[in-house]
């Protein structure tokens, strides 16, 4: 565990976690300098706590496999062009991804929308990945204009729901091969 607050405000530029990490805390590393954080494929961690990587000029992030929780504001303010999250996550808080004006491509759960992790879509995003979070509809994902240019729909989300890209006049690519209703 690294606990709250335990490196904020240091000018760390990099951090490489073994396997063994479960949590980080509150504020962790918040108004530090980590512009790299990297993960082994078999990492058990598990939790990220609110306000964890805030305000950091992160580039680089990869995530374990076991990872279930996003605290909130946990990525306030990077800059990150890529955010993949695993399946495993069921919980990601608001505006996790606040201000990342950088931001490019995303996997995101189905449950979880955009404008609740990043306060409004960010205007540099054009590829959105969907996966299935016990859910296998979206109903309402693109509830504001975005300039989302593609949108790939993970085989175990198999219905489009009302208004669920209402708006999204940029869009330009969606897969549809395993969509059995549009309701």
């Amino acid at each position: 565990e690294i606990g709250a607050h335990a490196l904020e405000n240091t000018v760390l530029t990099r951090a490489d976690f073994g396997s063994k990490l479960e949590l980080i805390g509150n504020s962790a590393f918040r108004q530090s300098r980590l512009t790299v954080v990297t993960m082994p494929a078999n990492s058990n961690l598990m939790i990220i706590q609110d306000d964890a990587f805030f305000y950091n000029p992160l580039t680089s992030i990869t995530f374990g496999d076991k990872l279930e929780t996003i605290g909130q504001r946990a990525f306030y303010n990077t800059d990150l062009t890529r955010f993949m999250i695993p399946n495993t996550v069921t919980s990601i808080g608001q505006y996790a991804l606040y201000q990342n004006t950088r931001m490019q491509e995303i996997r995101v759960p189905s449950n979880i929308t955009l404008q609740s992790i990043f306060g409004g879509v960010p205007n540099s995003l054009n590829k959105v990945t969907v996966f299935s979070s016990g859910s296998t509809s979206l109903v309402e994902y693109f509830a504001q204009n975005t300039r989302v240019a593609q949108v790939v729909l993970e085989k175990e989300i198999t219905s489009i729901e009302q208004s669920a890209f209402n708006n999204a006049q940029s869009l330009q690519k969606i897969n549809l091969e395993n969509i059995t209703a549009i309701r």
